[in-house]
Order: C-alpha cells, then sequence, then structure tokens
C-alpha cells in the first residue's frame, strides 16, 4: 500500500497481508457519510494477501467491485458499459472508464478509482484482484478513519540518515506519545500512473505508522 501523508515529500508504503476472507476497513468519514470496506483472500499455498473485492457505500448508495462483477444498489453493470456516467443514490455517481478502472464519487469533493488486474506467475498461476486509489479526498473531513483514511489527518518528519540517504526516521510532532519509526526507501510500480517512483517503506506491515494494531481495522 502507498499513502500521502503530510509533512513527507515522498510517498509512505508498507505491505498490508491479512487473513483470507478477512474485511478491512479502508475508510470511514461520518461527516461525508463515506465508507469504503475491502475483502481479501489468500491463493493457495501463498501467505500474500489480495483485495478480492472493495465496498464503496453512501446513506442511499453501495457500490461492490470485484474482479468480475460490478454492482451499484443491487443491480449487475458490467465492465464492459465504459464512459457512462451512472447516478448511484442522490449524490453519489460511478462510471466504468475502460474496461479496468472503475471511477466512484460518493460525495462533492471524494473520488475514488478501482482498478482490476490480473497477474500470471512464473508457473503460470493467475491471480486476479481489485486495487483501490484516493483520487480526489478535500470533501472528507478530519475525522476520517480506517487502513487509509487515517493517513489524511496524520502529520510527520521525515529525517533522512545523511550516511545513508536510503534509510529515514519518521516521527510524528502532533503525536508526541507515538515513536518514530524506522523506514528505508525502496521502488515500487505505480499502477494508476503506470510509473516507478521512490517511497519510504515502512517494515512490520505498517507497524508504528499506522494507528494501534494492524487487526484494529479487520471488520
Amino acid at each position: 500500500m502507498m499513502v500521502h501523508i503530510t509533512g513527507s515529500e515522498l510517498p509512505v508504503c508498507f505491505d498490508y497481508n491479512g487473513r483470507d476472507k478477512d474485511t478491512i476497513q479502508m475508510l470511514f468519514d461520518a461527516t461525508a457519510g463515506v465508507l469504503v470496506n475491502a475483502q481479501l483472500f489468500a491463493p493457495q499455498g501463498r501467505k500474500r494477501t489480495f483485495f478480492r473485492s472493495m465496498e464503496i457505500s453512501t446513506a442511499d448508495c453501495d457500490i461492490k467491485a470485484s474482479y468480475t462483477t460490478i454492482e451499484a444498489n443491487g443491480i449487475t453493470v458490467p465492465w464492459e458499459s465504459v464512459n457512462e456516467w451512472t447516478d448511484c443514490g442522490e449524490q453519489a455517481a460511478f462510471m466504468v472508464e475502460d474496461q479496468d478502472h472503475l471511477v466512484v464519487i460518493p460525495a462533492e469533493g471524494v473520488e475514488f478509482s478501482l482498478m482490476r488486474k490480473a497477474k500470471v506467475e512464473e508457473n503460470g498461476d493467475r491471480t486476479e484482484f481489485m486495487n483501490f486509489f484516493m483520487v480526489e479526498y478535500h470533501g472528507l473531513s478530519k475525522e476520517t478513519t480506517g487502513l487509509f483514511g487515517q493517513f489524511l489527518n496524520m502529520v510527520v518528519e521525515v529525517s533522512v540518515n545523511p550516511e545513508d540517504k536510503e534509510s529515514a526516521l519518521i516521527s510524528f510532532p502532533l503525536e508526541e506519545s507515538r515513536h518514530y519509526v524506522p523506514a528505508s526507501l525502496i521502488y515500487k510500480w505505480k499502477l494508476l500512473e503506470r510509473e516507478r517512483v521512490s517511497c519510504w517503506l515502512v517494515k512490520n506491515q505498517g507497524q508504528g505508522l499506522i494507528r494501534g494494531n494492524i487487526t484494529d481495522y479487520v471488520m
């Protein structure tokens, strides 16, 4: 996972490997009335987990998307129905952009992009999964929570090691009770923009970076 946090010029990234069939609360904002959950799955014989499906909900709109299916308030929408904005409830709207990207606007000033992706391993195994991106989020409040949502109201300072430009300490100046967390510079492929970018990697599934424990976000 890759997130942008106030105070860091580079994105911060971490791996999250939950349990098969876990549902994770990605984002919740009671003020804007937006909820995002993700269901995980673990391919047979592997510890790494992927997003099986994403669910974006408001008071009168519920959109679920997996690699094979999109449902909006219980109505199936084909991935092939591209470039058609569709209302969902009174405020939300969505559009399938290019058969692999679903754009969802659940509230004013909030836009998410859901991408479906297939990965073929060297042994020929095929893994179909979803990705989640926050494109616009100024409409979300400072009380937003969730595995992703918490970073909207987080402030950090990144102290780079002068002798080793690829290691740093991340601290939290507005949260004095929190300890710093070590990070290392790595490069990741950013799927939405289709480019290779650098980020500060926090190991151990983001422990020390995320608030609380990793299991706190399991529904």
